[in-house]
């Protein structure tokens, strides 16, 4: 969430703006890197994690579209939403990895998710119960801090 919802890709809601790749009509199983480093702990901590596969998402997919609602709800104001084609992070990944490899990283994950990206959770949480942010509690979160 605070990468792809967040200024590396052009989220900056104190400024009124989002950047959207693509429709933005895909859903995305959008996760907290907080919810990540407790499910790091469980895999260390719980050895039926061992040897294991376990995808990783968010407790519901949802559109950037409704990302952006969500966020503009929380903050209480519209978003100007700038829409990027969704060539554009497949031509970044590719263009930019010799001068800036973080960034074609980003466009190339970008590209991927152009379709959405929907994580079955289901045996994540069959091994361990560890609270899970959600797109709203996010949005909170930064809306109370643009007012902090």
């Amino acid at each position: 969430m605070e990468i792809w919802l967040g200024a590396p890709v052009g989220w900056f809601p104190d400024q009124g703006k989002a950047q959207v790749f693509g429709t933005g009509g895909g859903p995305i199983s959008y996760i907290s890197r907080d919810d990540v480093g407790s499910w790091a702990v469980v895999a260390i901590k719980e050895s039926r994690t061992e040897n294991q596969v376990i995808p990783l998402g968010g407790p519901r997919a949802v559109s950037p579209n409704e990302a952006v609602r969500i966020f503009e709800q929380a903050i209480g104001k519209p978003l100007k939403v700038t829409r990027v084609p969704g060539f554009v992070p497949k031509m970044a990944g590719a263009v930019l990895k010799p001068f800036n490899p973080k960034m074609a990283s980003l466009m190339a994950l970008g590209a991927q998710t152009l379709g959405g990206d929907v994580v079955d959770m289901s045996k994540a949480r069959s091994l361990a119960q560890v609270p899970e942010t959600s797109i709203e509690d996010y949005a909170r979160k930064v809306a109370a801090n643009l007012t902090a």
